[in-house]
């Protein structure tokens, strides 16, 4: 477990979990498509939505700050502190975007076979 980072980490936490989102609505999308029957397909994405969830705050988001606060300290001298969380939630922001404009067209071909296959 990640120790307790203070206020300076404060906005890395919503950083991380906007990615967990991210993921899980992508993997929703393939229920939602994979998956006819709506009781099924409501009691599959709970089942989803609770093991994300409890992998995000279990094991993702530990390993996620770490990630996060070893670039920003080595952005640092480039960007400084709040570049960083700009740049970072940019990114985040740009992909929620194209997600919601072009779902899985946004998508690399690769994923995409490799969920198929």
């Amino acid at each position: 477990m990640v120790k307790n980072l203070g206020r300076s980490h404060a906005l890395l936490l919503p950083l991380v979990l906007l990615v967990m989102v991210l993921l899980e609505d992508i993997v929703a999308v393939e229920v939602r498509a994979r998956v006819a029957s709506l009781p099924v397909r409501v009691a599959v994405l709970m089942t989803l939505y609770g093991a994300g969830f409890s992998f995000a705050a279990g094991a993702a988001v530990p390993w996620f700050k770490r990630a996060l606060v070893g670039a920003r300290r080595d952005a640092r001298p480039v960007l400084g502190r709040w570049g960083f969380y700009l740049v970072a939630y940019g990114l985040v922001y740009a992909a929620f975007y194209a997600w919601e404009v072009g779902g899985a067209t946004v998508l690399p071909s690769s994923v995409v076979r490799a969920w198929v296959e």
